[in-house]
């Protein structure tokens, strides 16, 4: 059975993305880039959108300063999440040629299985 959702305060953000980066894993989330909230690889919670907002409407999208400190209390910006699970481009494979004559590799990852 699945434990009850708990609430992780803030100061404990650079110690959860330490935590994921040990393990391996890549840590993507919200960011300020380019005058939106845009996702992107982070590399520290300090590049989190702390007291960011957004204000939209009919073709219109703006940042603004909260007057708080939230890290996510912002709304999807003009991107997906599909870029970054789902790159348009991926190394299939590669062709060196040496001495011997042509080296092919693999990709650097196996690609993912449905």
């Amino acid at each position: 059975m699945p434990e009850s959702a708990g609430l992780l305060d803030a100061t404990e953000l650079p110690r959860l993305f330490d935590a994921l980066r040990e393990r391996g894993y890549t840590v993507v989330g919200p960011t300020v880039r380019d005058g939106a909230i845009m996702l992107a690889e982070l590399g520290s919670a300090a590049e989190l959108p702390y007291g960011w907002g957004v204000v939209t409407g009919a073709g219109r999208y703006r940042l603004h300063r909260r007057s708080d400190t939230a890290a996510f209390a912002n709304s999807a910006g003009p991107q997906s999440i599909k870029d970054i699970l789902h790159p348009p481009r991926a190394r299939l494979w590669s062709a060196d040629r040496t001495a011997d004559g042509v080296t092919t590799t693999g990709p650097d990852r196996p690609p993912a299985t449905r």
